[in-house]
């Protein structure tokens, strides 16, 4: 008998059909949908030992379309959940054919519009958050991830179902506001980015499991156009926070 979820996932529908349940971790119902005809339909099978040769393979997968076959090493497959299900798909693959790719950031919202901070681990992402969260009230959507779209030739901030270690995991669409690249300083500092040095932190942070062709393209073409159409500031900034005024200025 198979067992079906259906998660909303920045618009795009995801069906995952496994011959047995998949357990989910607490957050994931925030993604889920009762009924829908999905975009994608990946299912789960239990391969055979024979097809795993080496010590580290776990699974194989094929696609046929908008179906996606995951076979997985007998030992591992009941193991499953569904954040590891949707990477084994390529899920940030599916994303870019639907014009959106997955940051590397905090989301936070304010005021009804997006505010992203991306930086590489470490850099105070989740600390900014929780600034802007303690001094203006602002909604903590993701602290680690968020899933940048663009519908209609506007861009989106969307929930993700990837959030680390920071508790915040909610799926919330709203209009992208600004990105703000962090940096580590002595005293504030904020400026505009853009050009090259925009475009090179920003896919740094965006996550890309698939290097083919197609789906770079897709990804670096909706970098180039989110450079153009959005605010990305440059912030080299104090721990403290008085960040959230100084930052006010710029956006």
């Amino acid at each position: 008998m198979s067992r079906t979820k259906l998660y909303s996932i920045a618009d795009v529908t995801i069906g995952i059909f496994a011959p047995w349940e998949i357990v989910e971790p607490n957050d994931f119902p925030e993604f889920e949908v009762e009924s829908a005809e999905p975009d994608y339909s990946i299912f789960v099978h239990k391969g055979e030992a024979c097809d795993f040769p080496a010590e580290n393979d776990y699974v194989i997968r094929k696609r046929s379309g908008n179906t996606i076959d995951l076979y997985y090493k007998p030992s591992v497959a009941e193991l499953v959940y569904p954040r590891s299900v949707l990477a084994d798909a390529g899920i940030d693959a599916l994303l870019a054919e639907h014009d959106a790719f997955i940051l590397h950031s905090s989301y936070i919202g304010i005021n009804g519009k997006a505010l992203l901070f991306s930086a590489p681990s470490g850099t105070g992402k989740s600390t900014q958050a929780d600034f802007w969260h303690n001094e203006r009230g602002a909604e903590i959507i993701n602290g680690d991830r968020s899933i940048v779209s663009l519908r209609n030739g506007r861009f989106f901030a969307n929930g993700c179902f990837f959030s680390g270690s920071s508790g915040f995991c909610k799926n919330i669409t709203l209009p992208l506001h600004a990105v703000v690249l962090l940096g580590q300083a002595e005293r504030n500092i904020a400026e505009r980015a853009a050009g090259l040095d925009a475009f090179i932190r920003i896919l740094k942070e965006t996550q890309l499991s698939s290097m083919d062709t197609e789906n770079v393209s897709r990804v670096t073409g909706l970098i180039e156009k989110l450079i153009a159409e959005v605010k990305i500031i440059d912030f080299r900034c104090e721990n403290d926070p008085n960040t959230v005024e100084y930052l006010e200025k710029y956006l």
